[in-house]
């Protein structure tokens, strides 16, 4: 799946897929675990090991909940602890702006000429705070770092599903990028 995001578990490891879903991944030791997952799909876990050159990975919808009827009754599905699609997303309160001017860009970073994305997993909770912060992806643990600590200090509209805040898991990218 294009634009899929690849990480080895417990990691800063990883990739995304490229348009036609195919990606190279370089696992950090010989056997490792990886999991595969995209918004709005469940994610899936594969264990890898050696040198892997085919791998298939189907992602399916996330389930979210609904009505069905049992019995010849209506009743509710099981509603799922965190979203990854609500009626109403959470909203980021000072939008990117003010996310920004929370993010420190390290120095160490910036002498070394380092930048790229973070891309970051969180979920959102009832209240609008960022929980569960997660990197998925980085070019450099002090960016990791500076992009979860900024994440850490915001705070969110929270979503909600049937006018009731709810759950939700975002993935974010964060770009560091030194003036020209």
């Amino acid at each position: 799946m294009a634009g899929a995001s690849i990480n080895a578990v417990n990691t800063t490891s990883g990739a995304a897929a490229g348009p036609d879903g195919a990606f190279t991944f370089r696992a950090p030791d010989a056997t490792t675990a990886i999991r595969v997952s995209f918004v709005g799909y469940g994610s899936r876990y594969v264990r890898v090991s050696g040198a892997t050159t085919d791998l298939t990975v189907e992602l399916t919808p996330a389930e979210v909940g609904s009505t069905r009827i049992a019995g010849g009754r209506q009743s509710e599905a099981p509603v799922p602890d965190v979203f990854v699609s609500a009626e109403q997303m959470p909203a980021m309160i000072g939008g990117m702006s003010g996310f920004v001017e929370r993010l420190v860009y390290p120095s160490d970073a910036q002498e070394a000429g380092t930048e790229g994305t973070v891309f970051l997993s969180i979920v959102v909770d009832e209240s609008g705070a960022p929980t569960q912060v997660e990197v998925l992806r980085s070019p450099s643990p002090l960016l990791a770092e500076a992009a979860v600590k900024a994440m850490r200090e915001s705070r969110f509209e929270p979503g909600r599903q049937r006018g009731e805040p709810v759950k939700v898991r975002l993935q974010l990218p964060i770009r560091f990028e030194l003036a020209r």
